[in-house]
């Protein structure tokens, strides 16, 4: 058994995102550790600039594209992983955040699920921009 209070940052990493991925599923895992990221930058300011003046057409045109496509990389990612993953779009958001807190309370302790989480969070990045790409 592993002493779970003498982990470094790295290994508490390591083996919360694969409590995640166990508990959750590849893409649950994501939904799971987006929530903390905070992010940076003007989103109010910036989104035309980002988003343009898309139609409704367009915009409902693009969902179900981002939905096939999520669909097709859930079933690519069984085959080559053969992870069983949840269908995550049955849960809401406070969902999957109570589910991956439960997976990294089992796999790490309290103190290490805290210290998991607490690493999300001081990640940055711009969230108009990488919530564009993504």
């Amino acid at each position: 058994m592993i002493d779970k209070t003498k982990l470094s940052p790295a290994e508490i990493n390591q083996i919360g995102i694969e409590a995640l991925v166990k508990a959750l599923g590849p893409t649950g895992m994501m939904k799971f550790t987006r929530q903390f990221h905070l992010g940076s930058g003007d989103y109010t300011r910036d989104r035309d600039k980002i988003l343009g003046n898309p139609s409704l057409e367009e915009i409902l045109a693009e969902i179900k594209e981002m939905r096939r496509e999520n669909t097709e990389r859930a079933n690519e990612a069984i085959e080559f992983t053969g992870i069983n993953m949840i269908d995550v779009r049955k849960y809401t958001l406070s969902q999957i955040r109570q589910m991956g807190i439960d997976a990294l309370t089992q796999a790490l302790g309290e103190n290490g699920m805290e210290q998991f989480i607490k690493q999300l969070e001081t990640s940055s990045g711009y969230y108009a921009e990488s919530r564009r790409a993504n």
